[in-house]
């Protein structure tokens, strides 16, 4: 599959998920899709990044708990696929911020979601109003 299709499958996933878990599968699903490319796989990364934002796009801080999947573009770019969860800032989410990447630990895509969804952010996601989801990918 091509960047493309793999933002499209995502969004379509997405758009029958209303809870953290259900967006977690959706991307896991997608995560272990193969694509059209030529490069080593340990390339191809997984990212986890949250924390409250203000990105000056008129909407305020939020709380992100952004996924991305990262892959080469055969040149010297990356393209990414990403699924941004949103959330109203709040007493329960504002002490975390972190980050990790897939490259870091070497793990399989399923492990290393698997390790996402131990998290201490993750469990405290369970169970909270999303404000909005969004999908899209983009490059460096």
């Amino acid at each position: 599959m091509t960047i493309e299709q793999l933002t499209e499958y995502l969004k379509a996933e997405c758009e029958k998920c209303s809870t953290v878990p259900e967006y977690m599968d959706a991307f896991e699903r997608m995560a272990n899709m193969p694509v059209e490319a030529d490069y080593p796989i340990a390339l191809d990364e997984l990212m986890y990044e949250y924390g409250t934002y203000d990105w000056f796009t008129g909407k305020g801080k939020e709380f992100e708990f952004h996924l991305s999947r990262t892959i080469p573009d055969g040149g010297d770019e990356y393209l990414s696929v990403n699924l941004s969860l949103y959330y109203e800032p709040a007493d329960w989410n504002a002490p975390f911020n972190g980050a990790e990447s897939s490259d870091l630990t070497m793990r399989s895509h399923s492990e290393f979601i698997a390790g996402i969804r131990s998290t201490e952010i993750f469990k405290l996601l369970i169970g909270r109003k999303i404000k909005r989801a969004e999908v899209y990918h983009d490059g460096t």
